[in-house]
């Protein structure tokens, strides 16, 4: 677990990267994005990579206020739901890595009001 001052700390870098990632995105005209949430902290701790932080609840707050940064920027915000279960059924014998994680087809994907309701995002 991370200390509350390494959390803001990793918190505010991550946001970084996001609001980064969100330029670029409007740069190359997307609309929306997709953000990762997990279905449960098993699917989290399963499915993570060893780059990540296995603080399972820093991790959700980072796609929570990431989607309020691409939300910002006039992205919509679309979520899809992993599951470890059906994840690495689809998986197979292949390695568990960021691009198969992308590749998935799988989960329960969620846009527009029902995407920020699972957020806890309101919009005004």
């Amino acid at each position: 677990m991370l200390s509350e001052e390494q959390r803001r700390r990793a918190l505010e870098k991550n946001l970084e990267v996001i609001e980064a990632e969100a330029r670029q995105l409007l740069a190359e005209e997307y609309d929306y994005v997709t953000l990762t949430y997990y279905a449960d902290e098993e699917s989290f701790h399963r499915m993570r990579l060893k780059e990540e932080s296995d603080d399972f609840d820093f991790r959700q707050l980072v796609t929570v206020e990431g989607a309020k940064v691409f939300l910002s920027h006039g992205l919509d915000v679309h979520v899809q739901i992993l599951d470890a279960d059906t994840y690495f059924a689809w998986l197979g014998d292949r390695e568990n890595s960021y691009e198969a994680q992308h590749e998935y087809p799988g989960g329960n994907h969620l846009s527009g009001a029902e995407a920020l309701a699972l957020l806890g995002i309101e919009r005004h």
